[in-house]
């Protein structure tokens, strides 16, 4: 890619003569008022605060894991709350299998729980060769080359490596996948039958979940565009996600910038610039399937912001005056947002009441 010509900052910068890049700035956010569904919170918050979240892939059940390493699942059908397991050690991620609604729970001492849908039944402990903490958990059904039933696989990731798991074989491990380089996100995607990976040097691998050979990769090389548009030579990626359905991956990391990319392409679409009160990007989520295609950004000021990647419209904006969000999880259906909460609560919101909201400011805001 040829260098691009000086343009003033605030000006949108051509790539490759098709695409407006540098730098985009969306319309200014409005606050939700009326989008709180109800607070889920421990009966002494004090000492049981929860850490992290996860729904189904109906959106009918939420799994919360609390500092002490209890696990709690909710049922939005029944309004129940029930304790999975106290596992006795601090969860750092979790996540439903897609099918049976069994619940996988990666622990600090980097062992990974599976419960039972319903019983809550521990149906395996698998004690990962992971080094360091346990970022993510995926499952993901691959399908096999001689055509059989898919196999049921889940991912587990840290900065050290990443692990696959044979779920239909009793747990076994597939493949361990490490690099030279710090693993910061990794992922599994359906559409390009990959484990796609960022590492520490900015570049995104997608590698084949087959034979695990490299596809491709996506990386931004041209350091003097970076330097005039964001300050830094470098991106220093933090978190990230793919839209399947569209072809999109979607990064952040240092700096208010949100970077949009063409898979397909390899072609950076846009940079989108947030609010100024975003230093970091701690969070990235697509809402698949969505008409307005959003993307859902947690900065590191605790505040979630809901943008529209195609026509810069911010559609909401989740701020808490008393707490900030730590992290959050979207419901398969796209009805419901789980915040957890710096007080140690777990937040629920009506996506349908947020958009509802900025609906009735459009006017003045797009």
């Amino acid at each position: 890619m040829a260098d691009a010509p000086n343009y003033n900052r605030r000006l949108l910068w051509k790539v490759s003569g098709e695409s407006n890049v540098w730098p985009n700035y969306p319309t200014q956010p409005t606050p939700d008022k009326k989008s709180r569904l109800f607070v889920l919170e421990t009966e002494d918050v004090t000492k049981h605060e929860f850490s992290c979240s996860a729904f189904n892939a109906s959106g009918s059940k939420l799994a919360c894991s609390d500092q002490r390493g209890n696990l709690y699942e909710f049922d939005f059908k029944t309004f129940k709350c029930e304790i999975v397991s106290r596992c006795g050690v601090k969860a750092h991620c979790l996540c439903y299998a897609p099918k049976h609604d069994d619940i996988a729970v990666a622990l600090n001492n980097s062992a990974v729980h599976i419960y039972e849908c319903g019983t809550f039944k521990l149906l395996s402990t698998m004690k990962t060769p992971h080094q360091s903490s346990i970022t993510r958990l995926q499952f993901a059904e691959i399908e096999q080359s001689d055509a059989s039933e898919p196999k049921l696989v889940l991912m587990s990731c840290s900065s050290d490596m990443i692990v696959l798991w044979h779920i239909n074989s009793n747990c076994q491990q597939l493949q361990s996948l490490s690099h030279q380089h710090a693993i910061i996100f990794g992922l599994i995607s359906r559409q390009y039958q990959s484990i796609v990976t960022c590492f520490s040097n900015d570049r995104v691998s997608f590698w084949d979940w087959a034979d695990y050979t490299e596809k491709f990769e996506i990386y931004y090389n041209n350091k003097q565009a970076l330097k005039e548009n964001i300050g830094h030579k470098r991106l220093k990626l933090i978190c990230g996600d793919i839209d399947d359905d569209k072809g999109l991956l979607a990064v952040g990391g240092r700096g208010r910038f949100l970077y949009v990319w063409s898979i397909a392409q390899r072609l950076l679409l846009k940079c989108i610039v947030l609010p100024a009160t975003v230093k970091h990007v701690m969070q990235i989520r697509f809402l698949p399937q969505h008409t307005a295609s959003i993307i859902l950004v947690l900065g590191d000021d605790g505040q979630i912001v809901a943008v529209s990647h195609e026509t810069l419209c911010i559609q909401f904006y989740i701020q808490r005056s008393a707490a900030f969000i730590k992290s959050f999880s979207v419901s398969g259906n796209n009805k419901k947002i789980a915040c957890v909460l710096s007080d140690g609560c777990v937040e629920i919101l009506s996506v349908a009441s947020l958009l509802k909201t900025y609906m009735n400011t459009s006017s003045s805001h797009c």
